[in-house]
């Protein structure tokens, strides 16, 4: 999968978000089973958490989704593509 690079550019494009980094990526489910467990050939999604500090900053969120449909658009993936559904899984006082 390429667009994690993509995604990586595009980010480092942006003057609000090159300085930062806004968001940790998760390797869970998809990525798992194609990179080792070999039981999978690809997966159509990406899970990421927002920094704590960057959460509610809306300054942050817009141009990180900007990018994120961006990327998606330039890849051909869908517009959930990457997406941060797996943060419910994280305890509310570590956001």
């Amino acid at each position: 999968m390429e667009s994690p690079k993509e995604l990586d550019d595009d980010i480092g494009k942006n003057v609000w978000l090159s300085p930062y980094t806004p968001i940790s990526l998760l390797s869970a489910r998809g990525y798992l089973a194609i990179a080792f467990l070999r039981n999978r050939e690809n997966t159509e999604d990406l899970y990421y958490c927002l920094e704590p500090q960057w959460v509610y900053d809306d300054d942050v969120r817009k141009p990180l989704y900007d990018s994120i449909r961006r990327t998606g658009q330039g890849v051909g993936f869908p517009g959930n593509w990457a997406n941060e559904e797996i943060a419910v899984f994280v305890p509310q006082r570590n956001k």
